[in-house]
């Protein structure tokens, strides 16, 4: 049958885990446009400590889609630009984690991308 598309929007659903100091704090995630029709989905957060983060993109059999993004990142706003043109339309999560000096945090999230 034909197939149908949801305009429903796939915010930040998920939460912190695996604190190892409770000072690390990633918030004020947005993942958009989502759903994405582009080639690009862009992921802004802000930091409360400086670190290394690592943002990586699951489909729902949690199959790593595309490569992990690395960047260090400063405290405050930060931002990812996922390039989408290589991965098909379908809902994903991701993953993105935070380590600095002494502390480790993550985050998930969905991303739906119609082509």
């Amino acid at each position: 049958g034909p197939s149908a598309y949801s305009n429903e929007i796939w915010a930040v659903a998920g939460g912190s885990t695996g604190t190892a100091d409770t000072t690390a704090q990633i918030t004020d995630i947005t993942a958009y446009p989502v759903p994405s029709r582009g080639s690009n989905v862009i992921v802004n957060y802000t930091l409360n400590l400086s670190g290394q983060t690592t943002l990586e993109i699951f489909d729902l059999r949690g199959n790593l889609a595309g490569s992990s993004i690395q960047a260090s990142a400063n405290a405050g706003l930060n931002t990812f630009n996922i390039d989408t043109l290589k991965i098909p339309p379908g809902i994903y999560s991701y993953l993105l984690k935070y380590e600095g000096a002494s502390a480790f945090t993550s985050h998930t999230g969905k991303i739906v991308l119609i082509k």
